[in-house]
């Protein structure tokens, strides 16, 4: 095939990796920085898009699935009853579609995208690791940054934002599978990648962040699980991570605080669903679900009718006795999110892909091994952001959207599509 345009022109080919490569560190700027590289060069990749690339774009059944994903939010959007908002959220989610599209054509194409990715995703990871561990032990990170103390956080580079854990593990999967790809023939890998885990790990345990250090250890659990490495450095890995948790919960009254006694504090010993205010999030969104359960009620409609007293009240119609905890900007759960704001055809297309992520996980779409491992970790990147049974930002948020999708693009470059 034909070989289009975007490919040609090396000025456009020079920028493109620039922005992958710069990608991952910005994401810790905020959202501005990367959802504007993104609209960018989603917008790019559209007004360059030629006859070669459309016809490759259609040989991959996933990327209809997401185009068709993306018309029912939109035509879903126009019956909501905050016209403005939900379509402007649907709208303008095309760009996050037109970004996996280029990353999966990138992949195919430029075949030093990954390794570029590679780097510049495991630059930001070094960075934010030993920043947050400065932090950790002066009280300050390299900006003079503090910590939040009660409890003791550790957020490093984010500030205020106290979502550290959560990169670093939400992350983690795709860049074990990066390093596996370009450096497992270099000498000392494994006990390179070991010292790197354990950083990585111990990062994420000092952020204090439950929901993050719960998906790091799954991610680390499939990996060992999926990837051929000699058993005695799965013993190392797995035993290791756990006598360094053990260490730090024991070690560190802080961590011991938010990760145990908080948790059992807020759920009150298993009575509520992680909290009071996580519980009253759930309740009332189903409640809004229930009303209009085929469409659900719009995007981003949740912050708006969450106050209202009609879903403030249980199936036998009794009103919650923690009714002050309902409302919020989102529900604090994707899947209850797409139920209450895209009823059951919204949800139909999240657990389907959520389900060919877990089949496809046992599948081997490539007789290269390296290859095989990326792709596993890529889906494992997925499985874990998407898993049902955790708290989570909000769906359609920008800086959410961009952790989310970030692995979809590599997970694609390794489906075979149709000849």
């Amino acid at each position: 095939m034909e070989i289009g345009y975007l490919h040609k022109n090396n000025k456009i080919e020079f920028i493109i990796k620039f922005l992958i490569f710069i990608l991952p560190l910005t994401l810790v700027s905020g959202p501005f920085i990367p959802d504007a590289i993104i609209s960018i060069s989603s917008i790019s990749f559209l007004i360059l898009l030629r006859k070669e690339q459309i016809i490759f774009l259609k040989k991959n059944n996933f990327i209809k699935f997401f185009l068709c994903f993306y018309i029912y939010i939109v035509i879903n959007s126009l019956f909501s009853d905050q016209l403005w908002v939900s379509l402007k959220s649907s709208i303008t989610y095309l760009r996050f579609i037109l970004f996996v599209c280029l990353v999966y054509y990138c992949c195919k194409y430029y075949p030093k995208t990954k390794y570029i990715f590679t780097l510049g995703l495991l630059f930001s990871f070094c960075v934010l690791c030993i920043d947050a561990n400065f932090q950790y032990i002066t009280g300050k990170n390299f900006f003079g940054f503090e910590p939040q103390v009660y409890p003791l956080r550790i957020s490093g580079m984010f500030n205020k934002e106290l979502i550290l854990g959560s990169y670093l593990a939400r992350l983690f999967p795709l860049l074990f599978g990066l390093l596996f790809l370009f450096f497992n023939k270099k000498k000392n890998f494994t006990h390179y990648i070991l010292l790197f885990t354990f950083l990585v790990s111990f990062t994420i345990f000092i952020s204090a962040e439950r929901t993050s250090s719960v998906l790091h250890l799954m991610s680390l659990t499939l990996l060992l699980f999926f990837f051929n490495f000699p058993k005695r450095y799965k013993l190392i890995i797995f035993g290791g991570l756990l006598v360094s948790v053990f260490a730090i919960i024991s070690l560190n009254p802080h961590v011991k605080h938010r990760i145990i006694t908080q948790t059992l504090h807020n759920s009150d010993r298993g009575k509520y669903v992680f909290s009071r205010v996580h519980t009253a999030h759930y309740l009332t969104a189903i409640n809004i679900f229930l009303e209009k359960p085929v469409f659900g009620s719009g995007i981003k409609t949740f912050r708006y009718l969450c106050n209202e007293d009609k879903y403030k009240k249980d199936r036998f119609n009794n009103p919650f006795k923690f009714w002050q905890f309902s409302c919020s900007t989102h529900p604090h759960n994707i899947y209850i999110q797409i139920l209450s704001e895209t009823g059951i055809v919204g949800f139909i297309f999240l657990i389907s892909f959520y389900i060919y992520l877990i089949i496809s996980l046992f599948k081997n779409p490539s007789n290269n091994k390296d290859e095989l491992y990326f792709y596993r970790s890529a889906l494992i990147c997925l499985i874990i952001n998407f898993f049902p049974f955790a708290p989570s930002g909000n769906f359609f948020n920008n800086w959410v959207s961009m952790i989310y999708i970030l692995p979809l693009g590599f997970m694609l470059a390794n489906i075979k599509t149709k000849q």
